[in-house]
């Protein structure tokens, strides 16, 4: 029945299943005779779906899908204040985090320190498992990995290493 609310985004009162072959319940052997939904909208965005069913055949009436879609209207507005704090939050502790980096960058001078602060801070700003500074070499022509890296043991940061010489797979991604 669900799957009928976000294809047509309309509220939807079945009295009868039994009636209605085209509206079917996702869980059949449940022994659902009736039902009432709404789309839960923010403007002309689906978000989600406010629904009831019931094992007695009609169980419910007009007036139920009047209050269900005024608590959909509710619920709806709820559940997007909250989305929008959890975004707000997110983004304030990611400026946050960028100001940090931007920080380390500007007050340590010694390079492996830097590197240590930047990569641990990047990585846990964007939630990953490995972050590393890998810088141009002209001599080498390549780019080499500047330890430590942020996840990666030191015995492996030494090793790697991207060859940017002409003909290379890294000369054409790095260009």
């Amino acid at each position: 029945c669900g799957g009928w609310l976000v294809r047509y985004r309309q509220p939807l009162l079945v009295p009868d299943l039994r009636l209605r072959p085209d509206v079917r319940p996702k869980i059949p052997s449940y022994g659902l005779q009736s039902f009432v939904g709404v789309p839960l909208m923010v403007g002309d965005r689906l978000i989600g779906t406010l629904e009831l069913a019931s094992r007695n055949r009609i169980a419910f009436d007009h007036e139920d899908m009047a209050l269900l879609q005024i608590l959909a209207g509710q619920l709806a507005i709820a559940i997007e204040n909250v989305r929008l704090q959890q975004t707000q939050s997110e983004r304030a502790a990611e400026l946050n985090g960028l100001q940090q980096i931007a920080s380390v960058m500007t007050s340590v001078r010694d390079p492996r320190q830097m590197y240590t602060q930047l990569t641990s801070r990047i990585a846990l700003l964007a939630d990953v498992e490995m972050c590393g500074v890998l810088l141009e070499s002209p001599e080498q022509q390549a780019l080499i990995a500047q330890p430590p890296f942020y996840g990666v043991p030191e015995s492996i940061v030494a090793m790697y290493r991207i060859s940017i010489a002409e003909g290379s797979i890294g000369a054409v991604l790095y260009q």
